[in-house]
């Protein structure tokens, strides 16, 4: 029986990967992309790493990386425009099935701590079974573990009611500051 091609990313300059072939058979590892060159250089290269992970797969059946949001620096622009890479191939290659994870969700499932620190999840992955070099194979092997388990389709409908609830928080809050607005 043949599996879905799943490629999981930890997406940054540190480049974090994991396949699920359609064997079944999983393999990881990290590319390092170049740094203290111009950002479309970094670009360029992530976009041909992505060119030969489809040519050496044949096709990919879902991508799955890691929301990162409020990072340092330089560092969320950075993983933000290489994700704009990664949806851009995504759509180029009819690749249709693709999401993120968010990053709590994910050391939840990994570690059984939300907060859980690049130390716990190198030892997370290691205990499950996986000899990783770095955090961030780390990090793509549990977002292909949390895929494959079926975890995130399983966490869909309360992602979606705890989105809802912050989009009614936000709702009130300009409500009220709008209310005092008027009020002074």
């Amino acid at each position: 029986m043949s599996s879905r091609i799943v490629l999981a990313l930890d997406v940054g300059t540190s480049l974090g990967w994991a396949v699920q072939r359609a064997s079944g058979r999983i393999e990881s590892g990290r590319h390092t992309l170049p740094t203290g060159k111009r950002q479309g250089e970094r670009l360029h290269a992530f976009r041909l790493w992505l060119a030969d992970i489809l040519t050496r797969l044949g096709h990919i059946d879902t991508i799955i990386w890691e929301h990162a949001f409020r990072q340092p620096g330089n560092a969320n622009e950075v993983h933000h425009n290489l994700v704009g890479v990664l949806l851009d191939f995504a759509e180029r290659n009819r690749i249709t099935d693709y999401h993120s994870v968010d990053v709590k969700a994910l050391k939840g499932y990994a570690a059984g701590n939300g907060n859980a620190d690049k130390d716990a999840m190198v030892a997370a992955a290691r205990a499950a079974g996986y000899p990783v070099r770095s955090h961030d194979e780390a990090d793509a092997v549990h977002l292909l573990r949390y895929e494959i388990s079926g975890r995130r389709a399983a966490d869909l409908p309360r992602l979606a009611e705890a989105r809802q609830k912050r989009r009614e928080q936000k709702r009130r809050r300009a409500a009220n500051q709008n209310k005092k607005a008027t009020a002074a």
